[in-house]
């Protein structure tokens, strides 16, 4: 600006007739001989000559490339987000078809194959051995425990703003209704464990209850994908059923292998954890909106859920339970309009607030990544199994039988039989509110948890 400046005083000065010596500019150099005429008032001062326009044309370049680089970078974040929208509309509407339950059906078959071809078995295993070279406190995770601790937990972020949502404005709103995944679940752990130890004790001393807490296990991601299959004969209340009943059984492993393998934990790590979820409280408490704080808290939460020697992708759901949504009931009590045409304008203002919006629009964003990729190499991952490795009773040393057919037993009989059977207790009780389910999707849902590979 300041040689604009000198370049606009040396062009007036030589158009002007009134000239005196040359006076020094202000930066350094002759800004030209200075004009005699008498000075004019500040706010009267104008340029004179060729040297107002090339000011002017200076600033105004400036200005005009400034706002040009502006609404360069305006379009290029408009492009920006358009094809994201263009690349979520696209991947719901895959999901919607159910290709991501055929993917994972694809994914299964492949790995498989892969695992039990000559060719193929020793390269195949070994990608999903591979040590990861990035050490956390000491872990050094392999390709497949960076998908099973790493990638599951987003997987998992998705299934807890499922569940957030429903439980804010959905079939989860009451306590009768949310309670009953929730003894489903444990009827599904329950059941299981006592079917592998009556089968156990049937073998007398040959019997072993060392492996009493596997059959518990439940695999959510291949329960999504089965379900993927039905989805449009069954009732929405259905995914969040199965959506329910998955993470508590997760939580429920959590607990039993702090508490009966305790050898195995390292207890000050699950306090940090522990810690870390009050933290998670207090922001939703708070209404803190910033999603930065959540992340940084829910890195920890992994990390010390990780180090703490238990299964660290539920982080991603206790992390998506904490972002803040409001419920529409709490706040219509408190204001109680008059009339019912005001009670629903102000429940549907309530919840397009921007905290649920952004709930229902993350929902909306990780859907496709979780079905479309997470699943997908979860099955890669997990099915790369050697069958001769697997080939049954047959197989196996005497010792094993007893563990191996009460594992089968449990997850093929206990695992359904704890559901269904906890599900209608319950609800013929009058502990739960059915969520619309029958008898057949109730079967259903059971039969489609598989256990952990």
């Amino acid at each position: 600006m300041l040689t604009a400046c000198s370049r606009a005083r040396r062009s007036c000065a030589a158009r002007c007739p009134i000239q005196g010596p040359s006076l020094p500019d202000s930066t350094g150099g002759t800004g030209g001989p200075a004009c005699r005429r008498p000075r004019l008032p500040a706010a009267a001062a104008r340029p004179c000559g060729r040297g107002a326009t090339a000011l002017g044309a200076t600033a105004g370049g400036e200005e005009a490339a400034t706002t040009g680089r502006r609404a360069g970078g305006g379009e290029g974040r408009r492009r920006v987000t358009r094809l994201q929208d263009q690349l979520v509309r696209g991947g719901n509407e895959l999901v919607d078809r159910g290709l991501s339950s055929g993917l994972l059906v694809l994914c299964t078959i492949v790995s498989l194959a892969l695992a039990n071809l000559p060719y193929t078995q020793g390269a195949w295993l070994a990608l999903w051995d591979y040590p990861v070279p990035l050490a956390i406190g000491g872990h050094v995770l392999s390709v497949r425990g960076w998908i099973n601790e790493g990638l599951m937990c987003f997987f998992f972020f998705g299934v807890g703003l499922e569940i957030k949502k429903e439980v804010i404005a959905g079939s989860l709103s009451s306590v009768r209704t949310a309670s009953l995944p929730c003894i489903a679940a444990v009827g599904g752990m329950l059941v299981p464990m006592a079917v592998y130890f009556l089968v156990n004790r049937s073998f007398g001393a040959a019997g072993s209850m060392a492996a009493l807490t596997v059959p518990m296990a439940t695999d959510i991601a291949f329960a999504v994908g089965i379900y993927g299959f039905f989805k449009d004969r069954m009732p929405p209340s259905a995914l969040t059923f199965l959506l329910t009943l998955a993470t508590v059984d997760d939580l429920g492993a959590i607990l039993v292998i702090a508490t009966l393998f305790a050898s195995n934990v390292v207890a000050p790590y699950l306090a940090a954890a522990v810690a870390a979820t009050g933290a998670l409280a207090v922001l939703e408490r708070f209404g803190v909106q910033s999603g930065k704080p959540y992340l940084a808290v829910g890195v920890v939460l992994w990390v010390c859920l990780l180090l703490g020697g238990v299964t660290a992708d539920i982080a991603g759901v206790l992390t998506a339970m904490a972002l803040p949504a409001h419920t529409a009931t709490r706040i219509a009590a408190s204001s109680r309009p008059v009339s019912l045409r005001a009670r629903i304008t102000q429940w549907l203002t309530i919840l397009r607030t921007p905290s649920m919006a952004r709930v229902e629009e993350l929902v909306r964003v990780w859907a496709p990544i979780n079905a479309l990729l997470v699943m997908p190499l979860f099955a890669l991952a997990n099915t790369a199994i050697p069958l001769a490795a697997q080939s049954g009773a047959m197989g196996l040393p005497p010792a094993a039988m007893p563990i191996s057919l009460g594992i089968f037993l449990g997850l093929l009989l206990g695992k359904p039989v704890g559901i269904l059977f906890c599900s209608l207790l319950a609800i013929r009780l009058g502990i739960c509110r059915s969520l619309s389910l029958s008898l057949s999707l109730s079967l259903f849902l059971s039969l489609s948890l598989s256990p952990k590979p």
